[in-house]
């Protein structure tokens, strides 16, 4: 058995990785000697620096959290108690799991056009489109984990106790959080490129207009090191419940 990932050693770990990852960056912006392509990290670091700076940079990132928060907190509502009906009962699974495994491997982030199309560029679309998005991820990632450990909380094993049986249940509930969280973030970013008035991805299209790579990698960096901070410590959570129930 092995024991959970301590918090302080997967961010230890995170930060590892991301110094490896920016010395990567750094022999590849040099071994290519073109900004316009990939700039270096004392590029991106300023350009980070410039837009953290600018009162109108967080307004845009209000813009884009309250639309992430809105559609990843319906996709909950929804998602956890849909899943876990998909997970206990087994003749809801046979009907409908398919559709939800289809449904949650499938990228719908490519309805950005038709959700903008059907409800204009405010805040609507990105809150659809990121619901959509994190909900069937959510519910599917909830119905696998507890089928798979039906024998074991069903009773068949002798030591299904009910805190054990809880404890797997909130595994699988954080499993779907996870497993929601990113692509509810992809999902509203690029919403917001596809037609907005405000938010990081329409901070991105600009940047993209005018050539301006080091911001482009700047929002990049704000909008995926939180969202991987966020999963890390999820993970994190799932890890020591998985414990608990073992």
């Amino acid at each position: 058995m092995t024991s959970p990932l301590k918090p302080l050693t997967a961010a230890a770990r995170g930060v590892v990785a991301l110094i490896v990852a920016a010395l990567l960056w750094e022999l590849i912006a040099r071994r290519i000697g073109s900004e316009r392509l990939v700039p270096d990290v004392l590029s991106v670091i300023r350009a980070i620096v410039r837009a953290f700076s600018s009162e109108t940079f967080w307004e845009h990132v209000a813009a884009t959290l309250r639309r992430l928060g809105a559609g990843y907190t319906a996709a909950a509502v929804v998602g956890i108690p849909v899943g876990l009906a998909l997970g206990r009962v087994g003749a809801l699974r046979l009907a409908l799991g398919a559709l939800v495994s289809g449904l949650a491997s499938s990228p719908l982030v490519i309805l950005a056009p038709l959700t903008t199309l059907w409800l204009g560029v405010g805040d609507g679309s990105k809150v659809l489109l990121a619901f959509i998005s994190a909900v069937f991820p959510l519910m599917g990632s909830i119905m696998d984990g507890l089928a798979q450990a039906q024998p074991h909380m069903s009773g068949e094993m002798p030591r299904a106790s009910a805190p054990e049986r809880s404890s797997e249940m909130a595994r699988c509930i954080v499993a779907g959080l996870r497993a929601a969280l990113i692509p509810a973030i992809g999902a509203v970013v690029i919403a917001e490129m596809i037609g907005s008035v405000s938010g990081l991805g329409l901070l991105m299209m600009n940047a993209t207009a005018a050539l301006d790579v080091p911001t482009i990698v700047a929002v990049f960096l704000v909008v995926a090191l939180p969202g991987i901070v966020a999963a890390s410590i999820l993970r994190s959570i799932e890890a020591s419940l998985a414990h608990e129930s073992t």
